[in-house]
């Protein structure tokens, strides 16, 4: 993992959870393009031939709970009730609808509450 002062010097937040949600917001809210660019990866990496935005919402919630499973050693009692919440809530008809400034609104807020309780960024 890139260090808080490494990420600064390149121009990002020194914050995992900021630069977690700038990508949540492109891996699921940038558009058709970005859309198309995501499938390709996940096609070049998984043995799937049509990724759907299911697929493109588990990447999403793995790496927004990556600095907890890092901080936390993988702890699956931990991880996976977190897990399942944030893949509903990606799931649900209305967040799809939302425009990409909603989503890290949306990721942010999540950021925030997890630095509220403690929990390492």
């Amino acid at each position: 993992m890139i260090t808080e002062q490494e990420a600064a010097e390149e121009g990002f937040s020194p914050h995992q959870d900021v630069r977690t949600a700038g990508i949540v917001r492109t891996v699921l809210g940038g558009g058709t393009g970005t859309a198309r660019r995501v499938n390709e990866g996940i096609r070049s990496l998984a043995a799937k031939q049509r990724p759907e935005r299911e697929g493109r919402v588990d990447i999403a919630v793995e790496l927004i709970l990556r600095p907890v499973r890092t901080a936390k050693n993988d702890a699956l009692p931990y991880v996976r009730p977190r897990r399942a919440v944030l893949q509903r809530a990606y799931r649900l008809p209305e967040i799809k609808e939302l425009p990409a400034d909603a989503l890290l609104e949306g990721a942010l807020a999540v950021a925030d509450h997890w630095r509220s309780c403690g929990t390492p960024r």
